[in-house]
């Protein structure tokens, strides 16, 4: 994270995470690569968001991903999650998150995705996309299959339930 203040929020809530900044100096830094067991990120929403400029994987913030794939390359965690928009699974119609699924399994993960409304755990109430990836030695080879049209769908028709 690069915001202060965000910073400043997420060190008084979790005072053990480790916080190291501007992503596109992770070569920089000096940590320990062979000791993440999970690492959590998410990439700039604007890119993918309906509300933004929809640049996709191409946009200079949605191609900021491609740094997670380098650090994941380095590091190897045993476990991901990443968090995004609703609007990474339709962006470039489905293209960029198809391409960000087959990285993940060309790094050696299997993968299974989530669409959940985070008024189900906070007071916001936006719909968001988690993704979960494990190591495909961890999972005994298991790869999850993607059915993006009917999750999509089922959001689109919990949404109407809500009102």
């Amino acid at each position: 994270e690069i915001d202060k203040y965000a910073n400043i929020v997420g060190d008084a809530n979790y005072p053990d995470t480790i916080s190291l900044g501007d992503i596109t100096k992770w070569r920089e830094w000096n940590i320990d690569w062979c000791g993440i067991d999970l690492l959590i990120f998410g990439a700039p929403c604007q890119s993918y968001s309906i509300a933004g400029s929809r640049g996709g994987i191409e946009d200079p913030r949605g191609a900021l991903i491609h740094e997670v794939f380098g650090i994941m390359e380095k590091s190897k965690p045993k476990m991901f999650l990443m968090e995004n928009v609703m609007g990474l699974l339709s962006s470039n119609k489905g293209k960029d998150f198809e391409i960000i699924l087959s990285r993940f399994n060309k790094l050696g993960y299997a993968i299974d995705y989530k669409i959940i409304n985070s008024s189900l755990v906070s007071a916001q109430n936006r719909v968001r996309v988690y993704v979960i990836g494990k190591t495909l030695d961890s999972c005994q080879g298991n790869v999850y299959s993607v059915n993006l049209q009917e999750d999509i769908k089922n959001v689109k028709k919990e949404s109407r339930s809500n009102k």
